[in-house]
């Protein structure tokens, strides 16, 4: 029988993770590393995004960001901003959503505590709707190669042949690992990336759970 857990992304594969700087004048300050997003499960190639499951795992996507940014709100300027966007309902304590509606073959939510909105379609997911910007896609002629996570970061077998991933070795405190199945991205910033990575992963854990369940 399979070991379902062994299949599943964990945040910590993915940390957030900040570094020290210095402004011109010598003075301190924080800033984020590089946000890696991991890869899409390889059914969607084929199938694409399912919207509906992606819509069901939101929320839980939500709260995963809510805690990494949390965890920097202390040095990185701006995130107690972030976070006063997050309304939970007084009653269930679930962080509020907007309206969800139809919007070609997607789904938009709006109201929505990032960017204002968000558009979820079958290879694209964008806070603008169908055509916006700030978006990530299925795109496999643009996709990223690779990502890269810290060196003590290790995935077990079974995901990695889940997700046909190779360990591509460690270079200093990083480490490689190439996919085929990555995202194109375009303009995304660091707040946006930090939700993605979450909410790819919530899809890609709730997509394993429904193929092992049948």
């Amino acid at each position: 029988m399979t070991d379902i857990s062994r299949l599943l992304f964990q945040r910590e594969h993915f940390p957030v993770e900040i570094v020290e700087a210095k402004t011109r004048d010598g003075k301190k300050f924080y800033d984020f590393e590089r946000i890696w997003l991991p890869p899409y499960h390889p059914s969607m190639r084929e199938e694409g995004i399912d919207v509906e499951l992606a819509v069901s795992v939101l929320g839980e996507a939500l709260e995963d960001t809510v805690k990494d940014l949390e965890a920097v709100k202390g040095k990185i300027v701006g995130i107690q901003f972030e976070l006063e966007s997050f309304e939970r309902d007084p009653q269930t304590q679930k962080i509020k959503l907007g309206q969800i509606r139809q919007v070609d073959s997607g789904k938009y939510v709006s109201p929505f505590p990032i960017k204002g909105g968000l558009y979820i379609g079958k290879e694209k997911i964008s806070p603008n709707g169908p055509g916006g910007d700030h978006y990530i896609e299925i795109f496999p002629e643009r996709s990223h190669a690779y990502f890269s996570v810290p060196r003590k970061v290790m995935f077990p077998e079974e995901l990695m042949a889940e997700y046909e991933m190779r360990d591509a070795g460690v270079v200093g405190n990083i480490r490689r690992i190439e996919i085929q199945n990555g995202w194109q991205t375009h303009n995304v910033d660091d707040i946006l990336r930090i939700f993605y990575k979450n909410f790819i992963m919530t899809i890609d854990n709730a997509v394993v759970r429904k193929k092992y369940s049948k």
